[in-house]
């Protein structure tokens, strides 16, 4: 699936550029929010599985 390359691409970018494993988490899911929102805008049926946002944060 195009969205698994897409991710495994863009971590495989933060993970280079020496973020911490929870910020490398954070931009994952920032990037997911961000195909979410592009989605909606032009009426896809489809849409990425987000994380749960009341997990965000916790340890």
């Amino acid at each position: 699936m195009f969205l698994n390359w897409a991710l495994r691409a863009r971590l495989g970018q933060v993970v280079g550029a020496g973020l911490s494993p929870r910020q490398v988490l954070d931009q994952r899911d920032d990037f997911k929010r961000l195909i979410q929102r592009q989605c909606v805008q032009i009426g896809s049926e489809w849409m990425p599985a987000l994380p749960n946002e009341d997990q965000k944060g916790a340890a």
